[in-house]
């Protein structure tokens, strides 16, 4: 028979492996607190929908949206404008007649 001091989320946590000292300290953990550790470790904006507030939320995690594809817009130009430029010197290379060299991509033999 189980131990009767153990709480009903003590038991359920204790099936998935998370001792008793686990299942105290996410008992103890604020709202605030699970908040926070949502929003920098999973998605900004999250932990504001764990508080209730959705148009916070909403607001937050549009704008970290558009901040990331900002970000991956601009490295996708980079990467693009880098392989124009091998392409490039690739083909000046061919159409001089100049042997194109293994670090071009080929190698001659």
């Amino acid at each position: 028979m189980r131990n009767r001091s153990m709480t009903a989320s003590s038991m359920y946590f204790s099936g998935y492996g998370v001792s008793r000292d686990g299942a105290k300290a996410l008992r103890l953990m604020t709202k605030s607190t699970k908040a926070a550790l949502l929003s920098g470790l999973v998605f900004p904006g999250i932990g504001h929908f764990v508080l209730k507030q959705y148009l916070r939320g909403s607001i937050l995690m549009l704008v970290a949206l558009m901040a990331m594809s900002a970000i991956v817009r601009i490295v996708f130009q980079q990467a693009q404008a880098i392989v124009d430029r091998h392409f490039k010197v690739l083909s000046i290379q061919q159409q001089s007649g100049h042997p194109v060299t293994a670090q071009s991509g080929r190698i001659d033999t």
